[in-house]
């Protein structure tokens, strides 16, 4: 696989709207000072990217992409992309941020072509509507089912902020408390579910 050229690599992000244009210029001549002050004589590419990210000016999901020569996919309508994160059981889910107001949100893109079929629609819209109406602190809220061009996706609340759980298989054995906190937590959102008439997969500790 080719290396991508820095002069290419700053056209993509110019191209991709993560930065404003009349700001590559500025960020473009501190990052090449930096890393002649720093004196690295590896991938300049490679180099820049690392320096975008630890600056914030981009996420490492993003510099990831724009170095492979992408330019598209950060945006959704008004929202950006910040990260990816590919589900275990198939499905992606991007944290991002709304733009014209900043909020944090996870956004779950509807992208199976059955999903155009109007009865396959007609009940995705009504999962959503009966999500977004749950009261449960539990469960992840659900804000919108939107459409915006070639992009239908449901905004959540930011997963990545929410309080994790520790994996049973990160230590040999749970400590009992935790353990049943985390049961218990895990059955008032099936609770949750089952009063809004939903239903729920298979639920295990695997």
């Amino acid at each position: 696989m080719s290396v991508l050229s820095l002069d290419v690599f700053w056209k993509k992000l110019a191209e991709s709207g993560l930065l404003s244009a009349d700001k590559i210029p500025e960020v473009q001549a501190a990052c090449l000072d930096a890393m002649k002050q720093s004196g690295s004589l590896g991938n300049q590419t490679a180099l820049s990217a690392q320096w975008l990210v630890r600056q914030g000016i981009v996420t490492l999901w993003q510099a990831k992409q724009l170095v492979k020569g992408n330019a598209s996919g950060f945006f959704m309508g008004d929202y950006r992309l910040l990260e990816k994160h590919e589900m275990p059981l198939g499905g992606v889910v991007y944290r991002g941020r709304h733009e014209p107001t900043k909020q944090s949100v996870s956004l779950v893109p509807i992208d199976d072509p059955a999903s155009h079929r109007v009865e396959v629609w007609t009940e995705i819209v009504r999962h959503v509507e009966r999500a977004a109406e749950t009261i449960s602190p539990v469960l992840s809220r659900t804000w919108a089912l939107e459409s915006t061009g070639e992009h239908r996706f449901i905004v959540c609340e930011d997963l990545g902020s929410a309080v994790s759980i520790l994996s049973p298989g990160q230590t040999s054995r749970w400590p009992i408390v935790e353990a049943v906190l985390a049961a218990f937590s895990v059955c008032r959102g099936v609770a949750e579910i089952h009063r809004l008439g939903g239903v729920h997969g298979s639920i295990s500790t695997r």
